[in-house]
This record gives structure tokens, C-alpha cells and sequence, in this order.
């Protein structure tokens, strides 16, 4: 379990009956997104990296028989990069060859910097696509594998049957695939650089002596609540579809919808942004709360805050300023999924309950009367205004 939600104690029996109420405030889901030139949608999540061979797939050659100076760069295959880091997709090679040679190779072609931490090693590929996914925090079913040759295809699509496989002399149309059709925002740009931090993080976890929680209140993690402006409706939106492991209510909001939720006088709609000691982690959460009823029907974060109290300090901050307002009671919205499921004991390590039950959509209260916030002092609220 994740260092930082040690304690959480075993999900409470569920209730029997569905709550109407919940129901009701529970906004429907956003039809699937259809995909470029008219495509049929795809209901996989959409993709969040493409891992790319080296020989004759990003260059035509072979490093070890042709040597650096011979190979030449696959147009349409760097062309592909370069769209995808523009989209927010990350790029990520997993190559049989030398570490050295390869990353000379890609600086010779000035495409190095459009890749991530490279797996190349002379072990299998679907190992290195699954370190790559582990250490990115992201599903293994957003994952795309480029390879030309059949045998490194059908080999990773054994191991890890749930990445999408493509033939290299597909390049052309992998741009209008319904699965690498994503929302394209300011941060999308970003991202590229936003996992570049995350992994000077990692080393420096690594590092740290003591255990964890202990090396996270050392990085100075602050996060800041406002309200959905219209320059970051675009954000929200790209949140939204593109959060599997901390969407709680499984929603896939439309631009509509966010437009509407941040017109509705009714909801406390909330942006979140993040940073600490390392850099900038951008908008990282989106939080809906029904002010008169205090139900909060939407909670979703970036997996890049995963394991770091962001959302405990969020939700902390919603039930402080819901007693303040004078409720006693707190409740959440959740949907239950397999891919959830981990991120979801955050609140029963805070102290929710389950109160009712319709299926896979749950009623979570925390009594404020009975239930003792933690204070772990890890995660600074600096700022906060409602929208």
C-alpha cells in the first residue's frame, strides 16, 4: 500500500439502499469522445505514452551492424514525436541496443530531449514497457508499443496484452488513432517537463535517508484552491479525461458541462495547483462540492500527486470549511472501479463511512462529531477562493 495512507483500516460494510439524492446530483456522464477524421470512439482509455523502438522504426539502420553516422532519422516517425509531446503524450524509447550509442545516436538527430528516462538493454521489451509504466505511475493499458518487427510485437502484447501494439509502417496514420485523440491545453506542452521533475523527485527520494513521510514533509508541497476560470476550463477538461486512478466519481466531463458546473451558483467548484521544493506540478486536481447539502460530488487528481497527501490536504480542507459553514456532516460521492480502488483509501484512512449504496456509486460520509482530521503538517494550503 502506498507509504503515505499507512493506517487505513478495512473498507466498512455497505449499505442497502441507493441514495435518490446522490442520484440526482450526479451529473451524467459525457458521451465518448469520437476520434479524429470521424473515427468510431474507443472505450480504452485514451493514451498517456508511446514507447518507440530505435532501429528502423525512429531511423532507418541498425545502430550496432550500420554504425551512428549511417543511420537516418525516420521523418515520419520523429514527426509523431514531436505532435505527441505537443498533445502531452510522453514519449519513451525501449531499445536492444548499447545506452551509450543510442542516446549519441539521438543526440545526432536533435531528438533526444523528446524522451524520457530510456529503457535500452538487451532484455525482453515487454520488461522494459512494464518498468516504464511503473515508474511513470500510469496504467499499463495507456501505453503504446512501436516496434517494426512482429516478434517484439507479439512478444510485449503476451506479457502486457493491454498495450496497444503498432507496426511501424503504420507512422502515417497513428496521429488520428480515437486513443491518441486527447484535449491539447497550455499544460499539455508542459508535461514532457512536469515528468523530467518528477523523476529528479524520485532520485532524490532514493537518496533520503529515513522513511517516507519523512522525506515529503521535507519537500516543502504547497498547494493552492481557486476557481475555474475560463483560461482553465481547457485544463479541467483535459483532467477529466484523461484521470483514471483518482477520478472518484468517474466522470468524463464535456467542456459544456464544466462551463456549466463553473456558472452554477448552487457548487463550490474548486482548481487545484501544486509545487514544492523541486518545481511546479501545474493543475493537478479539480474538487465539485454542493454547498447548501455539503456533497461533494467530484474529486479527481493527476496521478503525478499520487502518494504525496494532496489529497488528504484537500479533503481536509473541504470538511474544515464545511464545519465552519456549519455542517456537521461531511459526504462524498464515489464510484467505485478496479482502477480507483487503491486511491479511493484515502478516505477511509481519514475516516469516512460508507452510508448508502446504488451498485458501484456510494454515499461517503465523515462525521465531524466522531472523526479526528490527521495533522500530519506535509501538505500547506496557501491559498484558497471558492468558484
Amino acid at each position: 500500500s502506498d507509504p503515505a495512507q499507512k493506517g487505513a483500516h478495512a473498507h466498512p460494510p455497505a449499505a442497502s439502499t441507493a441514495p435518490a439524492a446522490v442520484e440526482a446530483a450526479r451529473p451524467a456522464d459525457a458521451p465518448a469522445l469520437e476520434g479524429a477524421a470521424g473515427k468510431a470512439p474507443d472505450a480504452r482509455p485514451k493514451i498517456k505514452c508511446v514507447v518507440w523502438d530505435l532501429d528502423n522504426t525512429l531511423w532507418q539502420g541498425t545502430l550496432i551492424e550500420d554504425g551512428i553516422e549511417n543511420l537516418v532519422l525516420n521523418e515520419q516517425a520523429a514527426l509523431c514525436v514531436r505532435e505527441l509531446d505537443r498533445r502531452g503524450i510522453l514519449n519513451l524509447i525501449a531499445s536492444k541496443n548499447s545506452p551509450e550509442d543510442a542516446v549519441a545516436a539521438l543526440d545526432r538527430f536533435g531528438m533526444a530531449e523528446f524522451f524520457l528516462a530510456p529503457q535500452v538493454s538487451w532484455g525482453p521489451k515487454s520488461v522494459a514497457v512494464g518498468k516504464i509504466a511503473r515508474r511513470l505511475n500510469i496504467g499499463i493499458d495507456t501505453l503504446a508499443f512501436v516496434d517494426d518487427q512482429p516478434f517484439e510485437r507479439a512478444e510485449v502484447a503476451a506479457r502486457q496484452p493491454s498495450v496497444m501494439a503498432v507496426d511501424a509502417v503504420e507512422l502515417s496514420s497513428l496521429l488520428d488513432h480515437a486513443r491518441l485523440d486527447v484535449p491539447v491545453t497550455a499544460e499539455s506542452a508542459r508535461r514532457r517537463e512536469l515528468y523530467r521533475t518528477e523523476l529528479q523527485r524520485e532520485a532524490a527520494l532514493e537518496q533520503a535517508s529515513g522513511d517516507y513521510l519523512t522525506f515529503l514533509a521535507t519537500c516543502g508541497m504547497e498547494i493552492e484552491l481557486g476557481p475555474i476560470t475560463p483560461a482553465l476550463i481547457g485544463r479541467v477538461h483535459e483532467l477529466a479525461q484523461r484521470t483514471n486512478q483518482m477520478n472518484f466519481s468517474g466522470n468524463r466531463y464535456t467542456i459544456s458541462h464544466i462551463e456549466a458546473i463553473s456558472a452554477d451558483p448552487a457548487l463550490d467548484a474548486f482548481v487545484v495547483s501544486a509545487r514544492d521544493m523541486f518545481g511546479d506540478y501545474g493543475i493537478v486536481g479539480f474538487a465539485v462540492v454542493e454547498r447548501e447539502s455539503a456533497l461533494m460530488r467530484d474529486l479527481m487528481f493527476s496521478c503525478r500527486i499520487q502518494g504525496k497527501n494532496v489529497d488528504h490536504a484537500v479533503l481536509t480542507f473541504l470538511i474544515n470549511r464545511s464545519l465552519a459553514e456549519g455542517h456537521r456532516v461531511f459526504r462524498a460521492v464515489y464510484r467505485e472501479s478496479e482502477r480507483n480502488r487503491p486511491a479511493a483509501e484515502v478516505f477511509w484512512s481519514m475516516g469516512f463511512t460508507r452510508t448508502e449504496t446504488n451498485g458501484v456509486t456510494h454515499t461517503l460520509a465523515y462525521d465531524t462529531e466522531t472523526s479526528g482530521l490527521p495533522n500530519e503538517d506535509i501538505v500547506k494550503v496557501v491559498a484558497a477562493e471558492v468558484g
